[in-house]
This record gives C-alpha cells, structure tokens and sequence, in this order.
C-alpha cells in the first residue's frame, strides 16, 4: 500500500490551483531488484503565455514544473525517466484536440531554490510544445478578409453615376468588422503581442475607409451643377 513505503514530497509549483495532489490510491509495484514504481493517475492544471504573433499558424509552449519541497538536492534528486519525452515514444496517451496537435513533450531536470530557502531543490520541467490547427481559421476568417480587400478595389472600377457605389463601399467597412470580432473572441486577452492578422484588419478597414471618402468625393464632384454650386 501507498503508506508502507517511503515517497518523495513532489509538488507542482506552476500548478494553477496551486498544489498536485494525486485523488486516487494506487499500489506500489516493488521489483526483484528493489526499485519500487509508484504511478498515481492526477490532474494538473498549468497556465503559459500565449504568444499569437502569427495566428493562427503559431505555437505555444506550456511549461510544468514538478519539485521536491522538503528535501535537497543532497538528499534527492528527481530524474527523468527519459528525455524525449511522451509525445514522441506514447502518442496513443493524448487525446486528439481538434484545435491543438502535440509537437512534442521533454523533460529536463534542473535545480530550484525557494526564495526563503538556501538551499537547492531538485525539479523536472515538462515543456509542452503545441501547434494549432489552422484550417477552420483559414476558412472562416482568412478567405472573408482576403475576399473583401479585394472587393474594396473594385469599387473604383464602378462609375459615379452607379448607385451601389457607395453601398458597396460602406457594406464591404460594416463586413470588415466582423472578423474583427471574431477575432476578439479566438484569441485570448492576455496575448503579449498583436496578432499580425489584427494588424492587418485594421489595415484593410482604414483602406475602405479612405475609399469610402474617395467615393463621397467623386460622387460630388460628378453631380455638381450650377444650380447646387457657383
């Protein structure tokens, strides 16, 4: 049972809850040769800084860190079993996402000091390295805007004395400001950096905009008359 035997205090310090604590009792597997395996099923929940630079074909890391809080690096040193990783030797263990694809899962160990604390503590860092998936973005976001800015140079092509003219150019500035708010929504708020899509969004949307008043001109400039204007 798990109280016969002695087991390391391990913490996770970049849990968000702020402890990992296994739920669920699990036997102890003590070989022929002493080496004991102790693998109890837990759930840990860690946060990481979401860099959307080149949304939506970016990728992100997520770090955890597992460290001993009572003992040393003198007294116990937490080692990885090895360096590749999960991702690579057991992809059958991760639950396919339909917005992420594991990359990769290594290990490092290195040592961690408490800032109350003088001395140095073993820890392992799993670095989780995910990419997301772009298609439903490509196709959903991408492709609109890319078909409205072209849409937007075909307003000059119309003449003055067409109606839509302006329509369509005030149509294609309220359309350009839905992906926007798509925008707003896929991606998170604590993001570091401004996505280049947003950036140019709002590239397109200040381009219609001066087509929009290029257009209010030459409509005026077409219908003047001696009776409106000296």
């Amino acid at each position: 049972e798990e109280h016969d035997l002695w087991q390391p205090n391990v913490v996770g310090i970049s849990d968000v809850n702020g402890q990992f604590d296994p739920k669920f009792k699990c036997r102890l597997l003590v070989s022929y040769d002493g080496s004991v395996s102790w693998t109890p099923p837990s759930l840990a929940t860690t946060k990481c800084k979401i860099d959307a630079t080149y949304f939506p074909y970016d990728t992100q890391i997520c770090s955890y860190t597992f460290v001993s809080w009572r003992y040393p690096v003198s007294q116990l040193v937490l080692t990885p079993m090895n360096d590749k990783g999960y991702s690579v030797e057991y992809p059958s263990q991760f639950y396919p996402s339909t917005e992420w694809e594991v990359i990769d899962f290594p290990l490092r160990n290195h040592t961690f000091s408490f800032p109350d604390r003088r001395e140095h503590h073993s820890a392992i860092t799993l670095d989780l390295h995910i990419k997301r998936k772009p298609l439903f973005y490509e196709i959903s976001l991408l492709l609109p805007i890319i078909i409205m800015s072209m849409l937007s140079i075909v307003v000059f092509y119309l003449p003055a004395e067409s109606s839509e003219k302006m329509s369509l150019s005030v149509s294609l500035l309220l359309a350009l400001s839905i992906p926007l708010l798509m925008l707003t929504a896929y991606i998170p708020r604590g993001n570091v950096s401004i996505p280049l899509l947003v950036s140019y969004l709002v590239f397109c949307m200040v381009l219609v905009t001066l087509s929009v008043t290029c257009s209010i001109i030459v409509i005026n400039v077409h219908w003047r008359s001696p009776s409106t204007h000296s």
